[in-house]
């Protein structure tokens, strides 16, 4: 069971690390008796509650803008995590995945974090406003075929909800980035983004180029290409330059693939629910028979083995 310290509920900017910050939603759903706890509590967080970093986002000007607002100052509220804003053509993906594949169970804090954010847009424009879709990594949750769940569901996104994809988004109609935000901040924005950016970890060493490429590699697993072009343009390098860069710090991108591929097997191969074909093709393989290829590589054994032996661990 998750435990805070008294003083830590006190001080609004008292920190967890983020293993024991997402245990404390697992713990207070079980508590609560209430499996759709994290859903129901990101419905109820007021803009003003979530701090600077509301305030910025009701100031943005444009949906655009608060998206961006969103991924860039996301760090100052919950670190570990990769927010970003992806154009996909008419629809612009907002992206959450909590970096460490191994900090699971992490339902609660993810469905909160979409609702919260959803909430967030929402007043920024109108109480009418939808996205165009909501995905979660997490398979979909027991009870769902209840008629009360999926009310809940519809009532906090407004939109079709898709459970065991390769992260969590929210999918956004490029008709809506130009419409004019509502926030009564506009005056502060550049004072509040002047504290929030004395916020983002002052003092931390800088980061290493294969800490932004694994973030890189885990946002594209099974949903588009991982190839040394794709990676180098996101990040603003030219392949060349990535790989010399990866050499110069001991790894190289097949490495850094591989290993992401493999932690996020295992942590999905942990979910008894989930199909070892789902999971394959998570990865971005072809099938299960690639996948047990490299699994046997990775752990001389089979996918169903790991799953086998990881069940009689829980």
């Amino acid at each position: 069971m998750a435990h805070i310290e008294p003083g830590q509920l006190a001080d609004p900017y008292s920190e967890l690390d983020l293993r024991r910050y997402v245990a404390v939603f697992e713990a207070a759903a079980q508590l609560a008796r209430d499996p759709f706890f994290g859903l129901r509590l990101g419905e109820e967080v007021e803009i003003e509650q979530f701090g600077p970093l509301g305030i910025v986002i009701l100031a943005a000007g444009t949906l655009a803008k608060a998206m961006c607002a969103w991924a860039r100052y996301s760090s100052t509220w919950q670190s570990g995590t990769i927010t970003e804003v992806v154009s996909k053509g008419d629809v612009w993906e907002c992206v959450y995945q909590i970096s460490d594949d191994t900090v699971r169970p992490r339902r609660q804090d993810t469905e909160f974090t979409l609702a919260l954010v959803c909430r967030l847009f929402r007043g920024t424009l109108s109480r009418q406003w939808a996205p165009l879709g909501i995905q979660f990594e997490h398979a979909a949750p027991g009870g769902l075929e209840t008629s009360a769940a999926r009310r809940l569901y519809q009532r906090t996104f407004r939109c079709p909800v898709e459970f065991g994809c390769t992260s969590n988004r929210i999918l956004v109609d490029h008709n809506d980035l130009d419409v004019p935000t509502v926030g009564a901040y506009h005056g502060l924005a550049p004072h509040v983004e002047h504290l929030l950016q004395t916020l983002e970890r002052p003092g931390q060493l800088p980061e290493r180029l294969s800490e932004r490429v694994t973030r890189a590699i885990r946002s594209r697993l099974g949903y588009q290409p991982v190839t040394a072009p794709g990676v180098a343009s996101a990040l603003g390098l030219s392949a060349r330059t990535l790989q010399r860069r990866l050499q110069t710090e001991g790894t190289s991108l097949r490495t850094l693939v591989r290993e992401c591929r493999r932690s996020r097997a295992e942590a999905m191969l942990a979910d008894p629910r989930r199909q070892v074909t789902t999971v394959a093709h998570s990865l971005g393989y072809a099938g299960t028979a690639v996948l047990s290829r490299a699994f046997k590589a990775w752990t001389g054994g089979a996918p169903r083995t790991f799953r086998g032996k990881a069940s009689g661990r829980c």
